[in-house]
């Protein structure tokens, strides 16, 4: 998906804009460039000899972790009776984002494990919106390196685990800086998931502690705080959760994320490590200091500086309230004051992109439903809308949403000039709706939006009712889909052809309706707009109307049954759901399910 974005970008003069406080993707362990170590920071050969017997004796306790689709990272055995691996959290996002599966591998054998649970750090931040909060959801954002990038897992019952690796205690961390150190992992450059009955094989590298700072990279704290250390080993794809351990093989740290660096022609690497009294600390927040052989007195991990909630993630919570809101008003049909709302947020937080889709969508929605002329003032507001779909995509490249709301603003702007009851030619809008109609992996409903839009651009030509058909077919559900039939015969002078149209758009219109207000109804952040029982009715209404086929009437009264505490009623709506859902929005649902079967209702991301 990232490959359509980048050249649409690239296709229309605009760039990715970051924050500052914002890393790239590249700097975390699986997506971190290679570059030369210097020569000064490699470990003396004699040191090298003291690792090699060492390195033997670990290799069956370092594991491969991930699904053979969803990517891979490195974890270790921190406790064999109790069944616990390190890794990183954001390797751990990846049971997150394939609905709770992974799988774990052990270094140079076939055993495969699964994985039961992930206990991320209380401290993990994450990138949402152009800020970092602290928050362990993957859906919200990715990991920000900067922060304890730590996870637990804990193994299903089965075969016996190999060996815990020893942790070094938190009262050993003090004094790293030059250590000679090893590291043992599953680089992508050197491994990839295995096929069956192939064996996973861990590469070792050898380096030294180069430096410890905190997570604000000072180094003007107490010895405690300097929990963010950087090494000189190689970074690469895959290294993410690797064990970083002394000669004497007490672990020190674990890798999670590297860059190069290019100065004077010359390209040298970074690698970073999270020092290992983040993983006690997060086995006390977790209750699991009694599962480690290794014991340490409780108080001397301190976990309370996470007690507090974090204000960032306050104010993050805030902006998804307002932007419920907006989507609130949208639905009933005012769309400026969803506009008010969203240049609340954008003047709260100027790099929040859902603020300017909605923003976006509501001044299109009030031209076209409330000016319902071509006019100057229509025409500045679908300039307000262009502008804040293009922004909206600058700030998040990776979605579809952005340039399908700017394709359509372009071709509101250019219907604009055009002279009434005619239809605009937009050749932008066109190679927008046909890159995003070829890229692999572009949601169902995206893709069908792309193929009405190229009807729309093409002025309704004659090839428009191909395009028509086919978005029918990549997505049945979608009431425009209808609404741009019924226009096309329309233009054809098949009133009959274009009545039967409207009365299927007309029809599942309301349903789809009812099923987005029962959604918000039953998860919404906001208590005063939450009611279990509205939701049940609305719900119910959407299931009725679409004959119990849609898959989203489906999870809305899935959510709405969690909400009113029926639990049983909320797995089988929801399992229901998956068997239905086109498999990207499966995926989302197979998370609510689960939690459904842990007893709570879901809240809406916003």
């Amino acid at each position: 998906m990232r490959t359509l974005l980048l050249i649409a970008v690239m296709a229309f003069g605009m760039s990715p804009m970051h924050s500052a406080a914002q890393p790239g993707s590249d700097q975390l362990g699986f997506n971190a460039g290679s570059g030369s170590v210097p020569l000064w920071t490699e470990t003396p050969a004699d040191e090298v000899r003291d690792l090699s017997a060492l390195v033997q004796e670990m290799r069956p306790s370092i594991f491969l972790v991930g699904t053979p689709d969803g990517g891979h990272g490195t974890a270790f055995v921190i406790s064999q009776e109790n069944r616990l691996l390190a890794t990183n959290a954001h390797v751990a996002d990846i049971m997150q984002e394939t609905g709770g599966e992974m799988l774990a591998i052990s270094n140079g054998t076939t055993r495969v494990y699964e994985v039961e649970e992930a206990y991320y750090h209380p401290g993990v931040r994450r990138i949402v919106g152009g800020m970092v909060v602290r928050d362990s959801d993957s859906q919200h954002g990715d990991v920000y390196p900067h922060s304890p990038d730590v996870a637990i897992l804990r193994i299903k019952a089965g075969e016996e685990l190999p060996p815990e690796l020893k942790l070094a205690r938190p009262d050993d961390l003090s004094r790293l800086l030059a250590k000679p150190i090893g590291m043992m992992g599953f680089p992508g450059h050197d491994t990839s998931w295995p096929e069956l009955g192939r064996t996973p094989e861990a590469t070792f590298r050898q380096g030294v502690i180069c430096r410890a700072t905190d997570f604000a990279n000072s180094v003007d704290v107490p010895a405690d705080e300097l929990q963010f250390i950087q090494h000189s080993m190689a970074s690469w794809p895959g290294f993410s959760g690797s064990p970083i351990f002394l000669p004497n093989g007490h672990v020190v740290a674990i890798h999670n994320s590297g860059r190069s660096l290019e100065q004077n022609g010359s390209r040298t690497s970074m690698a970073f490590g999270i020092r290992v009294d983040c993983l006690w600390e997060a086995l006390k927040q977790h209750n699991l200091l009694g599962e480690i052989a290794i014991k340490v007195d409780p108080d001397a991990v301190d976990v309370n500086r996470f007690a507090q909630p974090d204000p960032a993630l306050e104010a993050l919570n805030e902006v998804r309230r307002l932007i419920s809101l907006a989507r609130i008003d949208l639905m009933r049909k005012n769309p400026l004051a969803a506009a008010e709302r969203c240049t609340e947020v954008i003047e709260a937080l100027p790099n929040y992109a859902d603020a300017y889709d909605v923003r976006c969508i509501a001044y299109n929605f009030h031209v076209n439903h409330e000016i319902n002329a071509r006019n100057a003032e229509a025409r500045k507001y679908y300039e307000m809308a262009l502008a804040d779909a293009t922004k909206a995509a600058e700030l998040d490249p990776s979605s579809a949403d952005h340039y399908l709301d700017m394709a359509v603003s372009m071709i509101n702007l250019e219907s604009a000039d055009a002279p009434a009851g005619s239809y605009a030619y937009s050749e932008d809008a066109i190679k927008i709706a046909e890159k995003i109609i070829a890229t692999d992996g572009v949601r169902s409903r995206d893709r069908a939006y792309a193929y009405r839009l190229k009807a729309f651009a093409s002025a309704w030509d004659a090839k428009s009712l191909g395009d028509i058909e086919s978005a029918i077919e990549a997505d049945p559900w979608i009431p425009q889909n209808y609404t741009s039939l019924a226009t096309y015969w329309r233009l054809q002078r098949n009133p009959e052809k274009q009545k039967a149209a409207q009365l299927k758009a007309d029809r599942l219109m309301a349903a789809v309706a009812d099923g987005d207000q029962a959604w918000l109804a039953a998860t919404s952040h906001d208590a005063d707009h939450r009611n279990g029982a509205d939701a049940l009715r609305l719900a119910k209404q959407a299931c009725e109307a679409t004959d119990y086929r849609w898959w989203g009437g489906l999870k809305a009264l899935a959510a709405a049954h969690a909400e009113l505490g029926e639990f049983d009623k909320s797995l089988d709506v929801a399992a229901k759901a998956i068997d239905l859902a086109p498999p990207e929005e499966a995926d989302s649902i197979v998370k609510q399910r689960r939690a459904y079967e842990s007893g709570k209702a879901w809240r809406d991301r916003g």
